[in-house]
Protein backbone atom coordinates (compact mmCIF):
# COMPACT_ATOMS: atom_id res chain seq x y z
CA UNK A 1 0.00 0.00 0.00
CA UNK A 2 1.52 3.34 -1.01
CA UNK A 3 0.00 5.20 1.95
CA UNK A 4 1.67 3.18 4.68
CA UNK A 5 2.18 6.26 6.86
CA UNK A 6 -1.57 6.81 7.34
CA UNK A 7 -4.15 4.77 9.27
CA UNK A 8 -5.68 1.88 7.29
CA UNK A 9 -9.14 3.46 6.89
CA UNK A 10 -7.58 6.65 5.53
CA UNK A 11 -5.34 4.69 3.16
CA UNK A 12 -8.29 2.67 1.84
CA UNK A 13 -10.30 5.84 1.24
CA UNK A 14 -7.38 7.49 -0.57
CA UNK A 15 -6.76 4.49 -2.83
CA UNK A 16 -10.45 4.25 -3.74
CA UNK A 17 -10.95 8.00 -4.20
CA UNK A 18 -7.86 8.44 -6.36
CA UNK A 19 -8.99 5.63 -8.64
CA UNK A 20 -12.43 7.19 -9.02
CA UNK A 21 -11.17 10.75 -9.52
CA UNK A 22 -8.62 9.60 -12.12
CA UNK A 23 -11.51 8.46 -14.35
CA UNK A 24 -12.80 12.03 -14.75
CA UNK A 25 -10.79 13.78 -17.51
CA UNK A 26 -11.79 17.20 -16.15
CA UNK A 27 -9.80 16.51 -13.00
CA UNK A 28 -6.08 17.05 -13.58
CA UNK A 29 -4.62 15.82 -10.31
CA UNK A 30 -4.99 15.45 -6.56
CA UNK A 31 -2.76 16.60 -3.71
CA UNK A 32 -3.00 16.12 0.05
CA UNK A 33 -2.15 18.55 2.82
CA UNK A 34 -2.65 18.95 6.54
CA UNK A 35 -1.65 16.09 8.79
CA UNK A 36 -1.05 13.85 5.74
CA UNK A 37 1.69 16.22 4.65
CA UNK A 38 3.13 16.40 8.16
CA UNK A 39 3.12 12.57 8.43
CA UNK A 40 1.16 13.03 11.65
CA UNK A 41 -2.15 11.30 10.88
CA UNK A 42 -3.95 9.20 13.43
CA UNK A 43 -7.35 7.51 13.35
CA UNK A 44 -9.05 10.83 14.26
CA UNK A 45 -7.37 12.91 11.54
CA UNK A 46 -9.22 14.32 8.59
CA UNK A 47 -8.01 14.13 4.99
CA UNK A 48 -7.43 17.43 3.20
CA UNK A 49 -7.48 16.99 -0.59
CA UNK A 50 -6.86 19.61 -3.25
CA UNK A 51 -8.31 18.62 -6.63
CA UNK A 52 -6.94 20.44 -9.67
CA UNK A 53 -9.71 21.02 -12.22
CA UNK A 54 -9.29 21.96 -15.88
CA UNK A 55 -10.03 25.70 -16.12
CA UNK A 56 -12.54 25.20 -18.92
CA UNK A 57 -14.48 22.67 -16.83
CA UNK A 58 -14.26 24.36 -13.43
CA UNK A 59 -17.78 25.85 -13.45
CA UNK A 60 -19.26 22.50 -14.49
CA UNK A 61 -17.30 20.62 -11.82
CA UNK A 62 -18.32 23.17 -9.18
CA UNK A 63 -21.94 22.42 -10.08
CA UNK A 64 -21.26 18.69 -9.66
CA UNK A 65 -18.95 18.80 -6.64
CA UNK A 66 -21.53 17.28 -4.28
CA UNK A 67 -22.17 14.43 -6.73
CA UNK A 68 -18.42 13.89 -7.02
CA UNK A 69 -18.19 13.72 -3.22
CA UNK A 70 -21.08 11.20 -3.14
CA UNK A 71 -19.23 9.01 -5.62
CA UNK A 72 -16.18 8.58 -3.39
CA UNK A 73 -17.78 6.52 -0.63
CA UNK A 74 -20.66 6.23 1.82
CA UNK A 75 -21.34 9.96 2.20
CA UNK A 76 -23.29 10.68 5.38
CA UNK A 77 -23.24 14.47 5.18
CA UNK A 78 -21.57 17.21 3.17
CA UNK A 79 -21.72 20.95 2.88
CA UNK A 80 -19.86 23.63 0.98
CA UNK A 81 -17.43 26.03 2.60
CA UNK A 82 -19.10 29.40 2.15
CA UNK A 83 -19.19 29.80 5.95
CA UNK A 84 -15.37 29.78 5.98
CA UNK A 85 -15.16 31.99 2.91
CA UNK A 86 -14.37 29.26 0.40
CA UNK A 87 -17.21 27.94 -1.79
CA UNK A 88 -14.69 25.71 -3.62
CA UNK A 89 -14.45 23.57 -0.47
CA UNK A 90 -16.72 20.60 0.25
CA UNK A 91 -16.58 19.32 3.83
CA UNK A 92 -17.58 15.65 3.90
CA UNK A 93 -18.33 13.01 6.49
CA UNK A 94 -18.10 9.45 5.21
CA UNK A 95 -19.28 6.38 7.08
CA UNK A 96 -18.05 2.93 7.96
CA UNK A 97 -15.70 3.95 9.42
CA UNK A 98 -16.39 7.64 10.13
CA UNK A 99 -13.98 9.78 8.17
CA UNK A 100 -13.89 13.57 7.72
CA UNK A 101 -12.61 14.58 4.26
CA UNK A 102 -12.21 18.09 2.86
CA UNK A 103 -12.30 18.36 -0.94
CA UNK A 104 -11.11 21.64 -2.46
CA UNK A 105 -11.70 22.08 -6.20
CA UNK A 106 -9.21 24.54 -7.74
CA UNK A 107 -8.31 25.73 -11.23
CA UNK A 108 -4.60 25.47 -12.08
CA UNK A 109 -4.19 29.26 -11.78
CA UNK A 110 -5.51 29.09 -8.20
CA UNK A 111 -2.95 26.53 -7.04
CA UNK A 112 -0.20 29.10 -6.45
CA UNK A 113 -2.16 30.78 -3.63
CA UNK A 114 -1.97 28.33 -0.75
CA UNK A 115 -1.10 28.06 2.93
CA UNK A 116 1.04 24.93 2.48
CA UNK A 117 2.67 22.90 -0.28
CA UNK A 118 0.48 19.79 -0.54
CA UNK A 119 1.89 16.48 -1.70
CA UNK A 120 0.83 15.43 -5.19
CA UNK A 121 -0.70 11.95 -5.01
Amino acid sequence: MRFGHVPPAHAEFLERALGILAQDPRLLGVAAGGSFLARAMDEHSDIDLVIAVDAGSHAEVMGERMAIARGLGQLLAAFTGEHVGDPRLVICLYGDPLLHVDLKFLRPDELAQRVEDPEVL
